[in-house]
């Protein structure tokens, strides 16, 4: 069949228009610096997997056993994350990711500007949404857990799996040395719009 030339930032390509297939034996592709529709910019998404089946018309991708996705935040775009979001009109976010806990500190305008310091622990529900959950808060030396755990729910989840372009679930992660480090399954499905 003919193909049509067709460029893409200048550069020239030729459109195949018959059906064509690939298969690869592995794959790893790492995305950087992707921005999520809430806001959180996510530092790494790494995707691996083998034995994919590719197939332009119609177009259709699979593989006989799920991959693997890593995703990779760390503490500086974590803090930048509740900056721009700015829950409960808290600013001056520090995080601190270590010991397998989000250690947060902010400044609260009342009478006067404090400090408030928590604790967070993370949980997967569903096997798609990451939550933050509220271990302690230290506010003036008073404790006022409910109050922040509401400003909590208002950016939970803090990453829903239906937000990223392919098929996953969330199984495990990790908080050590100032990173969240995220572990799943992928399926290898693209999602249609």
């Amino acid at each position: 069949m003919p193909c049509s030339p067709r460029s893409i930032a200048g550069v020239p390509f030729a459109l195949v228009e018959e059906s064509q297939k690939l298969d690869i034996g592995e794959f790893e592709v790492v995305l950087k610096q992707v921005a999520l529709p809430m806001g959180l910019v996510v530092d790494a998404i790494t995707l691996t997997g083998s034995q994919i089946h590719l197939e332009n018309h119609p177009f259709r991708i699979g593989a006989p056993e799920p991959g693997k996705i890593t995703i990779l935040i760390w503490q500086d775009n974590l803090a930048q994350f509740l900056t721009t979001k700015a829950p409960g009109g808290l600013r001056d976010f520090s995080v601190e990711l270590k010991d397998g806990k989000i250690h947060v500190q902010a400044s609260m305008k009342m009478i006067v500007e404090v400090r408030a310091s928590a604790i967070c622990n993370l949980r997967i529900h569903e096997n798609r949404q990451l939550f933050v959950d509220l271990e302690t808060v230290d506010l003036m030396g008073v404790g006022a857990k409910n109050l922040v755990q509401s400003q909590l729910d208002k950016i939970n989840p803090v990453l829903d799996t239906k937000d990223l372009p392919i098929q996953s679930s969330l199984t495990g992660y990790e908080i050590a040395d100032g990173k969240l480090t995220l572990f799943g399954d992928l399926f290898p499905a693209l999602r249609s719009e």
